[in-house]
């Protein structure tokens, strides 16, 4: 699948300068995109993301990571996943994604966009020029083509900030080690205390108060 679209990925991705480390990289995070619209799930192993109608952002993070090793088995530092509360994008899951010795690129698979920047970067709030970000939305859904054009605006106006981090794992198995091990606290009703223990970041503030208003709305 990668060589039939290895042509037009390059013509999309120019202005990016990408070899074919980071053309491989950017097209793993485009096809987790293109697995399935967005929406419910809680799988994170390759084979159950494949068989899923929906996935959600750390669902499309995960299966990124999962095709980077398959189409990049000899650069297995090339992932690295983000995720992010507070500020404009809400609780939301990032894709950093290595494209040789020293570039990276951003790549958001839940709507589809590539943006030519680093983790460095992307948190000192270093806006990206539009000319280095590309969209590649591949699903109907008005909703979340209306928050992509949120990541779009976020990515380029260098609005994200330190205080926004929730986690950060440069390792695959890591975050999926990680991922089932807080899943056991998101319960109905979640276990606030023990989901914000997990999270020593500043981001976890804004992922506490939301799962507080919650709880005290559904008691409401």
């Amino acid at each position: 699948m990668y060589s039939a679209c290895h042509d037009e990925l390059s013509e999309r991705l120019a202005s990016l300068f990408l070899g074919e480390w980071g053309l491989k990289a950017a097209f793993a995070a485009l096809a987790a995109h293109e697995m399935a619209p967005y929406g419910t799930s809680t799988q994170l192993g390759l084979a159950a993301l494949l068989r899923e109608q929906h996935l959600d952002c750390d669902n499309y993070a995960a299966l990124t990571g999962h095709f980077v090793h398959i189409l990049l088995p000899d650069h297995p530092n090339t992932f690295a996943v983000i995720g992010l509360d507070g500020g404009k994008l809400g609780n939301h899951a990032q894709v950093i994604l290595k494209t040789g010795q020293h570039g990276h690129i951003l790549a958001d698979p839940t709507v589809g966009i590539i943006a030519a920047t680093s983790y460095n970067k992307l948190l000192s709030g270093k806006p990206v020029p539009s000319e280095k970000v590309q969209a590649f939305y591949a699903h109907n859904d008005p909703q979340i083509l209306k928050f992509g054009k949120v990541v779009y605006d976020t990515i380029t106006s260098g609005r994200i900030r330190p205080s926004n981090m929730l986690y950060y794992f440069s390792d695959l198995q890591e975050y999926l080690r990680f991922s089932y091990a807080v899943g056991s606290a998101w319960t109905d009703p979640p276990d606030v205390e023990a989901i914000v223990r997990a999270f020593p970041t500043p981001g976890v503030r804004a992922l506490e108060r939301d799962l507080t208003a919650t709880l005290h709305k559904d008691k409401s």
